[in-house]
This record gives structure tokens, sequence and C-alpha cells, in this order.
């Protein structure tokens, strides 16, 4: 029952030589914990933006504005700066975490969670490492798997060689580097499980104890 859920093509007594969906779940939690640091210390303090009241303010003691516009005028500028920020911070991360992505996937066929769980990407046609091509419009693809309710990532449950949609318009598959049969598969599910919790535990504690240092 436990395979079925997480992959449904799954056939008790086969070698499975592509990546389902639970592993590529586990590998994308792995991608994210690596990604964060760099999202707190680096991007965060970067694309911050300062509410500038100065001129609300010059308003203000000038008689212009009266407490009530001063007020709406304060809410109008804060949210106006927080969709900056959100537009901003979006853009700025889809580039860089794509930057990040192609780099590993052109070096290592892999992002950092792939390697650790022993998978890679690779050509659907021959099996060949993707071309740089390739590697930039899967990237891409990616938005066009998330957009509708994450349904391209979904598709990965689905498909005979686990393929999302970002994977079937690039070309590429991810497969395990070296193919499982049910033994190991088993021995895998447990690893790879032990892996992801792991590394969420050692985040959570790493967050309590900067917000404690940071009291």
């Amino acid at each position: 029952m436990r395979h079925w859920l997480l992959n449904p093509t799954y056939k008790k007594g086969t070698v499975e030589t592509h990546a389902g969906f639970q592993v590529r779940v586990y590998a994308a939690v792995v991608d994210m914990l690596c990604y964060l640091p760099l999202l707190i210390y680096v991007l965060a303090p970067v694309r911050t933006i300062e509410v500038d009241l100065s001129k609300v303010n010059a308003k203000l003691t000038s008689g212009e504005y009266t407490q009530a516009e001063y007020r709406m005028a304060i809410k109008d500028l804060q949210i106006a700066t927080t969709v900056t920020e959100f537009v901003i911070s979006s853009v700025t991360d889809y580039l860089l975490f794509g930057v990040l992505a192609v780099i590993f996937w052109l070096k290592y066929q892999a992002s950092p969670g792939k390697l650790l769980l022993g998978l890679r990407i690779q050509n659907a046609k021959n099996g060949a490492p993707p071309a740089l091509g390739q590697l930039i419009l899967r990237y891409v693809a990616y938005l066009i798997s998330a957009i509708p309710l994450m349904a391209g990532f979904f598709a990965i449950l689905f498909t005979d060689k686990k393929r999302g949609w970002h994977d079937m318009i690039a070309g590429t598959e991810v497969v395990y580097k070296v193919p499982i049969d049910d033994k190991v598969r088993e021995k895998k599910f447990k690893r790879d499980t032990i892996i992801m919790f792991s590394a969420l535990i050692l985040f959570l504690a790493y967050l309590l104890v900067r917000q404690q240092l940071e009291r």
C-alpha cells in the first residue's frame, strides 16, 4: 500500500531505474535546507526595503495631511513597499537559485539532494548528460509544473518513467545511479526517510538556537 501511494507504477519484483515521487520530494527537501542559509544570510538583508516616511511626515507637519489621511498614507506606503519587496525577492530568488541549480546539474547531473540520495538527471532519449539548453529549459519549466497547483510535479506519480512536466518539456528524466530491486528499495526507503527527517530536525534546532542567540 505504501509503495502504491508513493509510486502507483511500482511493480513488486522489478528492478527500478527511474526515481519516484517519494525520493524526489526528499531530495527537494534537502535542496531547500542547503539553500536556506544563503536565503537567510545573503539575500534577505540585501532585498529589504525600508519605508521612507520623510515625505509623509513633512505633509503632516505642514498641515497638508490630517491625522486620518496621514495614517492612510502610511498604510498605502507600507503596502506598496511590501509588494515591491515581494516582486524583487521573487525575481532575485528565482534567478539566483536557477543559476545555482543549473551549475549543479551541469557539473554533477544532480542537485545537492539528488547527489546525497544517489540520483542523477539525464537525457531521456539516450541517457547522456543533458545539454546546457536542456537544463535551463528544465528549470524554467518548473514554473509550468508549479503554477497549476503543483500538478506538473504530481505527474511523476503516474507516468511510467516518473517524469514531471518539466522533464517532459526539457527531454530529461531522473534515474538512480544504481538500479534498485525490492530488497534495496526497502533499505533505501528507510535510509532516505532517516536522512530527510534528520536534516529537518537539525535545521529546526538551528533555527531555535539562532532565535535564542538573537534575544
